[in-house]
């Protein structure tokens, strides 16, 4: 399902959690290449 095919949602806070959710695929997405997941590349940083 494409995400403009998802059906809006009743409740702010889960609109956010899928908001969320899909900006952690996205910088999954562009730190595969390094082998590196998003919670990995936060954790290198501290």
């Amino acid at each position: 399902m494409t995400p403009e095919a998802l059906p809006a949602l009743a409740c702010a806070c889960a609109s956010v959690r899928r908001a969320a959710r899909a900006v952690t695929r996205l910088y999954d997405a562009a730190l595969r290449g390094a082998g590196l997941r998003v919670t990995q590349a936060a954790a290198r940083r501290a």
